[in-house]
C-alpha cells in the first residue's frame, strides 16, 4: 500500500465520522425510505439475476453490488452515474473523449470504454430488462421505476457474452402489478434545476395490468459561454417516457412488453480551456496566415488579441469559457447535443414440464448530434468536428432453465440473435486542411455505416454434490461478423471496405462451499472478450481501411460472502487476478500512409484487486454501509507502436480509471414522529485515489484523489401517501475534473468540469 493511498483512507475516515456526528446531532437518518424507515432487525435479503436466474445475493458466487428501489430512492440517485460511488472499483462519467455530455464511460475494475466512437465497442454490458444495450451513446439511463441495479464485476463472457469484459450493469424494472398505483413528482434546485414525473399503474383486467411513467426536467448549466450570453455549458432538457405491460394468460404463461423512449437536449459538455501551445503546427498555421493579424505570430499578440489563438483564450474564471463554434463553412454556429433513444421489448415465459422457456424479442434505436470545439477559443486554430451516430439494433434471445436429478442439477441452456446497423459521421475542421486539401476549413469528411452480427449458444450448469458443496460450469459460442465501409470526402467517395470476423469460447468454472447457511465461499475462472473493429476517425489519404483485433481477459477469483449476528452484519470480499491481453488502445497506426491516430492493440497488462462491500445494523435506527477497493494493474507487454507519433507510453504507465484506492461510507438512522410520521435521511462519503485519464505518460492529464460528500432527509407521512425530501451532491463544494487529456491535436489541454454543490428538495404524491 502506497503512502499516498493510506493518507486517503487516514483523510476519510475523520471526515466521515465528523459528518455522522452532525447528522445524529440533528436528528438526521440514512437509508431506504419504505422498506426500512419503521424498524430495521435486520439486513434486507437481496434478490438478483446475475445468473439469469433470481437467486438470493449472498449465495451467488459473483462478485455483484445491488442496489434496490428504496436505495435508489433515498440516495437521491438520478442516472446510473449515481451507481459509482459505492461500487468497488468503478468509475462511471457522462462525457467521454471526444464527445458530447450524453456519452457514458464506464469502467469496471480498470476496463472500459472512454472514446466516443460507434466503431468500437464498450467493455462493460449494458442491459435494461435482459437486452443488452450495444452503444454507450445517450445511455445515461435515468432509473425510472426500478426494482434494482445490478453491477456485476469481472468478465460474464457465459451468460451474458457480448463484450462483457469488464463486467455488466443490469437494470431491472418494477413489473406492472394487480394494484391500482398513482404517483407525482415534483423537484426543484439550484442551477434553476426543475423536474417532474407521474406514473401510473392500472390493472385492467384480474391478468392484465399496465404501467406508464412520463418523466420531463431541465437544468442550467454552471460554465458561462463568453460568446454565447444565455448558454451555459451544461444547458440542458430531458424527457423520458416508458409504457409497460404484465400479462398472465394462463397459469403457466407470462408475457411482458414495454415501449421506451428519451430525448435529451444540450448545449454540450462543460469542457475548458486549461493550456494552450500556440507554436505547434496547427496553431502557428492559424496565427500566420488566417488570423488576419500579423502581429499573431508575436507572444504579444498571441497573450492579448482576440483574433490570435494563444493565451488570450484562457480565462480567469474557473467557471468560464472563451470557446466558439464554427461549421465546415467557418460560420459561427451555436453548440449542441440531440440524443434520442426508443426501444421496444417483448418478454415471454412458459413454464413446461421440461424447465422454463423464455424468449427475450428487442429493439433499440439511437439518433444523435452533437458538435465539439477543438481548440475552445474563437480562433479556428483547431475548429474542432460535428458528430452524427445513429444505430438500429435487433435481438433475439431463447433460454430454457430448469433443475433435474431431485434438484440438484441446476441448469441453463440459451441461444442469441443480435443484428445492429449503425452510421458514423464526422466532419473535422481545422488549418490543415489547407495543406492536405489546400482549402480551408473542412479537412475532411467521414462517414462510416457497419453492420455487425452476432451469434452465440451458451449454457451454465450447477452441480450439488451435498448441501455445502457446489461445482458451476459455463460455456458460450460467439461468432461476430462485422462489415464497414469508410468513406473519406473528398478522397474516397467510393469508400474502403473492410471486414472483421471473431470466433470466440468463453468457459466459467466455479465452485462454492456453504460452510453454514450465512458463510459461502467461491473460487472462479471466467474469461470474457471485446470484438475487434474500425478506427473512429481517419484524417487524410489511406489506401484500405485500418482495423484492429480483440482484446481478452481471463479472471481468477476468490470470494467470501458471511452474514453474522441474525443477519445484522454483512460482509463480502472478493479477490481478483485478471490477464488482460491486446488491450484497445488509441495510438499511431504507422502501417497506414499517412500514419495516423487510430485503434490498436496497444499490449498486455496484470490487473490485480481486493473488494470488500459491508453492511451492519448498528441498532434499530441505524445502519452502516461500506465498500473498499484496492487494485494494481501493470503493463506485461508493450506494443512499440503504441509509442508511435509520440505517445509516451512505458511498462510503467497504469491503465485509464483505475485509482488503486477507492472508498465509501454511508450511514441510515431514522426516527418515527409520534402520530405524524417519519424522518429518514442518509449520509455519504466516497473516496479515490488519483488515477490517469489517458493510456499515456502525461501527468498533466491526471486526475487527483478526491473526497465527496453527499446526504439527504425525507418526511414520509404516517399514511405513506406524502414525502417531502431535501438533498445535495458534492457538498463540500470541489473543483475537481472529470477528464483531463493531453496535449491535443489542437495543441492545447482540455478538462471537463465536474458539477459544483448542487442542492435540490422533492415533493412525492402516491395514492
Amino acid at each position: 500500500m502506497s503512502k499516498a493511498s493510506v493518507v486517503g483512507i487516514q483523510k476519510l475516515l475523520p471526515q466521515f465520522w465528523m459528518l455522522m456526528a452532525l447528522a445524529s446531532s440533528f436528528g438526521i437518518s440514512v437509508g431506504p425510505v419504505h422498506a426500512q424507515a419503521k424498524d430495521i432487525l435486520a439486513l434486507e435479503e437481496v434478490v438478483v439475476s446475475a445468473r439469469r436466474v433470481e437467486e438470493g445475493l449472498q449465495s451467488t458466487p459473483v462478485a455483484v453490488t445491488a442496489v434496490t428501489s428504496d436505495e435508489i430512492k433515498v440516495r437521491n440517485m438520478a442516472d446510473i452515474r449515481d451507481l459509482a460511488g459505492s461500487t468497488p472499483n468503478m468509475i462511471l462519467q457522462s462525457s467521454a473523449a471526444n464527445g458530447g455530455s450524453q456519452v457514458a464511460a464506464i469502467f469496471l475494475r480498470g476496463l472500459g470504454q472512454f472514446d466516443v466512437t460507434l466503431a468500437s465497442d464498450p467493455a462493460v454490458g449494458l442491459y435494461l430488462d435482459g437486452v443488452y444495450i450495444a452503444r454507450n451513446t445517450g445511455n445515461i439511463l435515468s432509473l425510472l421505476e426500478l426494482e434494482r441495479v445490478e453491477v456485476l464485476r469481472g468478465p460474464q463472457g457465459t451468460l451474458f457474452g457480448k463484450n462483457t469484459i469488464g463486467g455488466a450493469i443490469n437494470l431491472i424494472s418494477r413489473k406492472a402489478g394487480p394494484e391500482f398505483e398513482l404517483k407525482a413528482e415534483l423537484t426543484r434546485g439550484n442551477f434553476n434545476m426543475s423536474g417532474q414525473k407521474v406514473s401510473v399503474n392500472v390493472p385492467v383486467t384480474d391478468n392484465f395490468f399496465v404501467q406508464a411513467v412520463v418523466a420531463q426536467s431541465e437544468t442550467d448549466g454552471y460554465v458561462d459561454l463568453v460568446h454565447y450570453p444565455g448558454k451555459n455549458l451544461g444547458d440542458s432538457e430531458k424527457f423520458a417516457a416508458r409504457l409497460q405491460a404484465h400479462w398472465l394468460p394462463t397459469d403457466t404463461v407470462t408475457i411482458d412488453g414495454s415501449l421506451d423512449y428519451s430525448l435529451i437536449e444540450d448545449v454540450g459538455s462543460p469542457t475548458l480551456l486549461l493550456e494552450v501551445y500556440p507554436d505547434d503546427v496547427s496553431p502557428t498555421l492559424y496565427n500566420l496566415t488566417l488570423s488576419g493579424n500579423p502581429l499573431c505570430i508575436t507572444s504579444i499578440g498571441q497573450e492579448t488579441m482576440p483574433e490570435c489563438y494563444g493565451q488570450v483564450h484562457l480565462s480567469d474564471d474557473p467557471y468560464e469559457s472563451k470557446a466558439g463554434w464554427t461549421d465546415r463553412n467557418d460560420n459561427k454556429v451555436d453548440p449542441y447535443g440531440d440524443y434520442e433513444v426508443s426501444g421496444a421489448n417483448i418478454t415471454a415465459g412458459w413454464e413446461s414440464p421440461f424447465g422454463t422457456f423464455k424468449s427475450i424479442s428487442a429493439y433499440r434505436g439511437l439518433r444523435t448530434a452533437f458538435n465539439f470545439e477543438g481548440d475552445r477559443s474563437p480562433a479556428m486554430a483547431d475548429g474542432g468536428d460535428a458528430k452524427q451516430q445513429d444505430a438500429d439494433q435487433f435481438s433475439q434471445e431463447l433460454q430454457l432453465f430448469g433443475s433435474s436429478f431431485s434438484d440438484r442439477l441446476s441448469w441453463l441452456g440459451g441461444l442469441y440473435y443480435f443484428k445492429e446497423d449503425s452510421l458514423s459521421r464526422v466532419e473535422v475542421y481545422s488549418p490543415l486542411a489547407l495543406v492536405v486539401n489546400g482549402s480551408y476549413p473542412l479537412l475532411t469528411d467521414n462517414y462510416q455505416p457497419q453492420e455487425t452480427i452476432t451469434k452465440s449458444a451458451f449454457g451454465q450448469a450447477t452441480w450439488d454434490f451435498t448441501d455445502w458443496l457446489h461445482l458451476t460450469v459455463g460455456l458460450r459460442w460467439n461468432r461476430e461478423d462485422k462489415e464497414s465501409l469508410l468513406i473519406l470526402l473528398p478522397s474516397t467517395p467510393d469508400g474502403l471496405p473492410g471486414e472483421n470476423h471473431v470466433e470466440e469460447w468463453t468457459p466459467l468454472v466455479s465452485v462454492n462451499v456453504n460452510f453454514n447457511e450465512d458463510v459461502m465461499a467461491y473460487l472462479s475462472y471466467s474469461e470474457g472478450f471485446r470484438s475487434g473493429g474500425f478506427p473512429p476517425r481517419v484524417i487524410g489519404q489511406v489506401d484500405e481501411i485500418p482495423s484492429f483485433g480483440p482484446e481478452f481477459a481471463k479472471t481468477y477469483e476468490v470470494g467470501l460472502k458471511s452474514e453474522y449476528l441474525d443477519r445484522r452484519v454483512r460482509t463480502n470480499i472478493a479477490v481478483f487476478r485478471n490477464e488482460y491481453t491486446d488491450i484497445q488502445s488509441l495510438a499511431i497506426n504507422d502501417e497506414v500512409t499517412p500514419p495516423l491516430p487510430t485503434t490498436i492493440n496497444a499490449g498486455d497488462a496484470l490487473i490485480e484487486g481486493t473488494e470488500l462491500e459491508f453492511e451492519a445494523i448498528l441498532s434499530e435506527s441505524f445502519r452502516l454501509d461500506a465498500s473498499a477497493s484496492y487494485m494494481t494493474t501493470e503493463l506485461t507487454r508493450l506494443n512499440p507502436k503504441a509509442n508511435a507519433g509520440g505517445l509516451p507510453v512505458s511498462r510503467n504507465t497504469p491503465l485509464p480509471y483505475a485509482p488503486k484506492w477507492k472508498a465509501s461510507l454511508g450511514l441510515l438512522w431514522n426516527k418515527q414522529l409520534s402520530g405524524i410520521g417519519y424522518l429518514v435521511a442518509r449520509a455519504d462519503v466516497s473516496y479515490r485515489s488519483s488515477m490517469s485519464f489517458f493510456l499515456a505518460d502525461f501527468p498533466s492529464s491526471d486526475l487527483p484523489e478526491l473526497t465527496t460528500y453527499s446526504a439527504g432527509l425525507t418526511y414520509i407521512s404516517l399514511d405513506d401517501h406524502w414525502e417531502f425530501s431535501i438533498g445535495g451532491k458534492n457538498l463540500s463544494d470541489e473543483y475537481y475534473f472529470d477528464a483531463k487529456g493531453p496535449k491535443n491535436s489542437g495543441a492545447n489541454q482540455q478538462g471537463t468540469l465536474a458539477a459544483p454543490r448542487t442542492y435540490f428538495a422533492t415533493v412525492r404524491w402516491q395514492y
